[in-house]
């Protein structure tokens, strides 16, 4: 939190959750300058699991993926 300069966050327009999970699962994505002025990113991921899921990291890990793979897109 130190790191970051909260007066100049932006809400992102974009989603990394799979089209047909959108009505169970909610994202948002927030982008930040750093106080070094280089470019962060807040994910917030909400998900109601009814019973323990043993891969939800590896799913977490999936919708990090996606957004790196979206932002290296934009920033060739």
């Amino acid at each position: 939190k130190e790191k970051l300069d909260l007066t100049r966050i932006t809400i992102e327009r974009e989603s990394y959750v799979e089209h047909k999970l959108r009505k169970s699962i909610s994202d948002l994505v927030y982008s930040v300058l750093t106080k070094d002025n280089d470019q962060a990113f807040v994910y917030i991921l909400i998900e109601a699991e009814v019973t323990p899921n043993y891969w939800i990291a590896l799913k977490l890990w999936q919708y990090m993926l996606r957004l790196c793979e979206r932002h290296k897109k934009k920033d060739k």
